[in-house]
Formats: structure tokens, C-alpha cells, sequence
């Protein structure tokens, strides 16, 4: 199939691309046009029975990001979720699909229709689309030159916004932590490859730091970062990628003590990870993997516990327990990313990005538990979302309960073509009337939500006051049938999507 489609793309790639149709003539690529869209939206879809309910500030927030996660995805996780306690699967439900409200998410960066991970994570985490291939800059600055990076192209992170204000941070994720989504969440990069000084072409450090160095620099004070990547924070001499003899997790180490954090932790391992307690350290970063963590489904056949690597349930759910107790007065804002299910698609190994998505969806489950448990889930905003999809569908006319992962396809009897005929995926329902209504947002409306319903921002408590609502109709809530880059939300303070 791989091959039929390279086939197939042949004549575009050998021809002149087509004239490109202009962009909106008000929209822009810096950060103002944005800033002030999501605004609008906001506005848009606030209604006062619900502004009712946002007058109380969301006091902790969680944002799960399933990188490559599309409605196909979704779809065929669910099935292989209830095919792996014995069912056909259809009939099951992944545990944010139970949230009370969901809805679409644009996801194109300001220059590609096809998003990369690092221009959304820029959208979703600080509300400004930009140019494919940037991280935490707009789209004023132009991917590979170091020049083009000033303080009118950075952008700020709401994870950074909350860490000002005291609140307690943290970043949770399956890849190199270096990597786009949570690089996002802190560094201000024109080029997404520039993890270590090893891979960074810029011709000024100072100005450009590799992103490894620009963790220490900008996200020291973030109380819990767990994820892969260890060998860009380490010289070549111990078995890492940097060739400017740092060791920066001495460093990080070094740092904690100017920042009211003497009872630091460095850990390396699952066994490491779960003893910790929260009243014997404030402050951990774990980089469990040299380089991204292992596929879900391959850690978990490890027999020998102590050589598995930590599941991202089990990460969540210690960065909670950690960051309930910093934050217990503060408040609480926490990033956590599947990121091996774009992996596992990009290898075209639907087995491991499906299970990485069930993965996702227990990570989800324990959030909610142990919130739940605390007795901070009704002060708390949760959102599942993608930055983006892939090009995986489930094209078969399969019986129900065929193993999701053992799909058979039919050859056109003539051609020996593969014929996929129909897909089975899930579609979006919308209607209007009386019925909840359904939103289309920007993917900039996450972080506009967030720092809306966190007080962050442009939407700080001493800001609202001229922040008025423009009243809509039938705005109770947005559902769609399991949509396109799921965006979910839960909580008592969001009410619209």
C-alpha cells in the first residue's frame, strides 16, 4: 500500500507546484491577529449560565495531548481497548470519551495546511499559531535563523504564565523532553531539530541556546518534569550527544538551591520513580530513557518489573501526587503527552500507536481517580486533545469483533490493487436547534481556555472585569461523536467548548 501511494504521488512531486490560493487578507503572522482571534472566540462562545459557573477561578489544570491522535485512531483504540478485556471492542469507551463535552480543532500551521508537532504545541500552548517547525515564537521569525529570534517574536507558555505566578508546573511525556510538544512548553526555538548543542546550527548560542539548555534556563523552577532525552543533557564522555562538555543535569542539581527547592531529586528509573513521597522532595526531573521512552506495548511484556520503564499512568499519576501537595494552596498546571503514538504511525505500526492511545487513555483514568480521590476534580479543568492526525484509516469491510490489529484487505481481482471500499471510523454529528450545540475552534482556543479559566494571561483577574461576554444561542455545550483531534473538557468551570 505504502508503495502504491508513492506510486500515485509521483506526477505532483515531478511537476511545478500549483498556485498556492492567499491567505485571509486580516490575518498575520505575528502574535496580535491570534491573541486577539481567540479572544473573539471566547466571546463568542460564552453564554452567561455559564459565565456563572467560570466566575470561580479553575484552580488546577491538566491538558493531555495525544500527538498524531485523529478520529481514526481514536476509533480503532477504543475497539483494541475492549478487544483486550475480551470483547468485540466497538462497544467500548476510552476514558475521556466519557467527558461531557467535546469539539473540533483547526489544526494547520500559518504556512503548511499539514501541521508539525512543533507549530501546534507553539498554538496550543500559548495561543498563537505559527510556522510550521518553530517552538514558542511567532511566525515572524523564520525557521533556521537564529537572527530572526527577539523579544517581539517570543511568545509565552500559560505553563509559564502559572509557574510566574507560583503555581506548580510540571511536564510529563513519553518522548525526548527536548522534543516538540514539551519543548513547547518552554523553550523559544526557531528550529525544532536544535535539541543539543550537537544538532544546532545557529552561529549564536547565546542568543539561541540548544533546547536541552534552554530547559535549565526557563523551566528549572518547574517542580516535575519526567519524559526521555537524557543524552542531551549529557557530554559525549557519559554516553550523551552534547559536545560542549556540559553535564546539565549537575547543573539543574546546582540550580535548585537558589530556587527554594533544597530536597531535589534526579531519577533514572521506575523503581526510583514510584518511592518517591512528596514530603521528602519538592522538586524532580526524570529523564527515564536516553533517548524516547520505549512503545507502551513492548515495555509492558517485560516480565522483570525492574527493567520496565514507567508506564504514562504511572508517571501521571506521581506528578500528581507530587504537584497536589506544591500546589495544594497555588494551584496546579500539568502538561502530559503520548507522544509514541505519532511514533508508531509515522513507522506505519498501527499496533503500537493504538496501544500507545489505550495507554493515553489510562493515563486520563488515573488523573481523574486520583483527583477524584483528593477531592480536586470539581476545581479542576482536564483536556484531551492531538496536535494533529495521521494518515491511518480503517478501510475494511471487517466483522465485528475481527482483531483490530490483524485487519485482512481484499485485491481487486483484476488490477491486484488492495480495495479498502469503506472506512470505519467515527464521523462528526452536529446539528442546531434545541439540541446541545458544536463548536469548530481554532487550535488556539485550548490555550485560550485554559488561561481563561485559570486567570492567566491576557485573562488575569485584574483584567476581567472588561472582558464582557457576547450572549449566543444554544451554547450549553459542544458534542461531537468522538471528533477530529479529540478536544474534551471537564470540570465545573468549563461549560463551553
Amino acid at each position: 500500500m505504502q508503495l502504491q501511494v508513492f506510486i500515485l504521488s509521483m506526477p505532483m512531486l515531478c511537476s511545478a507546484l500549483p498556485s498556492l490560493y492567499p491567505a485571509p487578507a486580516q490575518e498575520s503572522v505575528g502574535s496580535s491577529y491570534w491573541l486577539d482571534q481567540g479572544q473573539r472566540e471566547i466571546r463568542r462562545v460564552e453564554h452567561e449560565t455559564i459565565r456563572s459557573l467560570l466566575k470561580s477561578r479553575a484552580k488546577h489544570v491538566v491538558l493531555f495531548i495525544g500527538d498524531g491522535m485523529g478520529v481514526s485512531t481514536v476509533t480503532a483504540a477504543r475497539i483494541l481497548k475492549g478487544q483486550l478485556e475480551n470483547s468485540s471492542g466497538d462497544e467500548a469507551q476510552l476514558s475521556f470519551e466519557r467527558f461531557q463535552h467535546t469539539a473540533l480543532a483547526k489544526t494547520y500551521n500559518t504556512d503548511y495546511q499539514t501541521a508539525d508537532s512543533a507549530g501546534t504545541a507553539t498554538a496550543f500552548l500559548t495561543g498563537v499559531k505559527t510556522r510550521s517547525g518553530l517552538l514558542g515564537v511567532n511566525g515572524n521569525a523564520i525557521r533556521g535563523n537564529c537572527s530572526s529570534l527577539t523579544d517581539e517574536t517570543r511568545l509565552t507558555s500559560f505553563l509559564r504564565m502559572a509557574a510566574d505566578e507560583g503555581r506548580a508546573v510540571g511536564i510529563v511525556s513519553t518522548t525526548r523532553l527536548t522534543h516538540a510538544t514539551p519543548a513547547a512548553a518552554y523553550s523559544h526555538s526557531v528550529d525544532r531539530g536544535w535539541e543539543s548543542d550537537s544538532s544546532s546550527t545557529s552561529d549564536d548560542r547565546s542568543r539561541c541556546p540548544d533546547i536541552a539548555r534552554q530547559m535549565l534556563l526557563n523551566a528549572a523552577d518547574y517542580k516535575v518534569i519526567l519524559g526521555g532525552g537524557r543524552q542531551n543533557f549529557l557530554p559525549e564522555e557519559l554516553k550523551g550527544k552534547r559536545k560542549d562538555g556540559a553535564n546539565l543535569i549537575r547543573e539543574w542539581q546546582a540550580k535548585q538551591g537558589s530556587l527554594n527547592c533544597s530536597r531535589r531529586a534526579y531519577i533514572e528509573t521506575r523503581n526510583q520513580l514510584l518511592d518517591l513521597e512528596p514530603d521528602k522532595v519538592d522538586c524532580v526531573l526524570g529523564l527515564l530513557s536516553s533517548s524516547h521512552m520505549e512503545y507502551h506495548a513492548e515495555n509492558m511484556m517485560k516480565q522483570n518489573l525492574s527493567e520496565r520503564q514507567p508506564s504514562l499512568a504511572e508517571m501521571t499519576t506521581k506528578a500528581l501526587e507530587l504537584l497536589t501537595v506544591y500546589g495544594k494552596d497555588t494551584g496546579l498546571v500539568l502538561l502530559v503527552e503520548a507522544g509514541r503514538i505519532d511514533h508508531g504511525h509515522h513507522g506505519n505500526q498501527a499496533n503500537r500507536a493504538l496501544h500507545e492511545t489505550v495507554a493515553l487513555s489510562d493515563a486520563v483514568e488515573a488523573a481523574v481517580q486520583l483527583l477524584k480521590q483528593k477531592k480536586l476534580l470539581d476545581e479542576t479543568l482536564m483536556i484531551v486533545t492531538a496536535d494533529h492526525s495521521h494518515v491511518f484509516t480503517m478501510g475494511h469491510y471487517g466483522l465485528r469483533g475481527q482483531p483490530i490489529t490483524q485487519l485482512k484487505y481484499k485485491r481487486n481481482a483484476t488490477t491486484g490493487r488492495l480495495q479498502l471500499d469503506k472506512a470505519g471510523d467515527d464521523l462528526p454529528l452536529t446539528r442546531s436547534g434545541l439540541s446541545p450545540g458544536s463548536r469548530v475552534h481554532e487550535q488556539t482556543h485550548v490555550a485560550h481556555v485554559i488561561m481563561y479559566s485559570a486567570h492567566l494571561g491576557p485573562y488575569a483577574s485584574s483584567q476581567r472585569e472588561s472582558f464582557q461576554p457576547t450572549v449566543a444561542p444554544n451554547i450549553k455545550s459542544a458534542i461531537f461523536v468522538n471528533a477530529a483531534y479529540i478536544f474534551k473538557l471537564v470540570s465545573g468551570f468549563v461549560g463551553f467548548v
